[in-house]
């Protein structure tokens, strides 16, 4: 093994592998949360609530793989000195992955935006759900696009450049994913069938308020008292 110092001098001596190093480091100051892929929709109200709290932290991770992307960009002009394949299967897969990664987060915000701006009717009558699913189909954009077909290239070079290899494993499973997000309606069992979706939201808060009411007085009358026998 080197010494650290030696190692760090070789750092510095290649941009890329200068900036791969600090994407790394970047990469494990916060934990990716779990995008949210079902909304339900039993009204508009409600379906734009679930996907605002659905955006947020999504919005993080988008400003956060553009970050480490900024990084690895600047790194690309020392790409071609790269002295080991090791180096370079690291690089074009770190970069290949944070952009696959940042174009899936920014196109999921996008969709979602949409959906809330503009919400989509179902088709079935009994749907009460929608559910966000991946496509082939990119739809936030030609920029979007753009990223999307540059992952793909760093992503298919490790394939080709390094068979066999766990970098190349990587890649091929996040190849395996699409890019895109598209929206499929579907049938939730549990959610509240006494709400129609057409009901506006001040109606249904009258209409809980007055089953409370209504409860309360039969809680006051008590029970039934029985006739007295004869």
């Amino acid at each position: 093994y080197r010494p650290i110092r030696v190692y760090k001098k070789g750092l510095k001596r290649n941009i890329a592998k200068l900036a791969l190093t600090r994407a790394a480091v970047e990469s494990q100051t916060k934990k990716i949360p779990l995008a949210k892929l079902s909304f339900r929709a039993e009204n508009d109200n409600v379906l734009r609530k679930e996907i605002t709290d659905a955006q947020k932290p999504m919005a993080e991770v988008g400003y956060k793989m553009e970050e480490i992307i900024q990084i690895l960009v600047m790194g690309e002009k020392g790409r071609k000195k790269l002295d080991t394949p090791r180096w370079k299967a690291s690089f074009d897969l770190a970069i290949g992955r944070t952009l696959a990664m940042y174009v899936r987060a920014y196109g999921y915000n996008e969709t979602l935006s949409q959906m809330k701006s503009s919400p989509q009717a179902f088709k079935n009558k009994a749907s009460n759900q929608w559910k966000l699913v991946s496509s082939e189909e990119i739809k936030s954009g030609p920029k979007m696009k753009k990223q999307a077909k540059k992952a793909t290239e760093y992503l298919e070079k490790v394939m080709k450049e390094h068979p066999g290899t766990p970098w190349a494993l990587l890649a091929k499973r996040e190849l395996s994913q699409p890019l895109g997000w598209k929206w499929k309606e579907s049938v939730n069992p549990n959610a509240n069938k006494n709400i129609n979706r057409n009901t506006p939201p001040n109606q249904v808060r009258l209409l809980l308020a007055e089953e409370e009411r209504n409860r309360r007085k039969r809680r006051k009358k008590g029970p039934a008292r029985k006739k007295p026998l004869l």
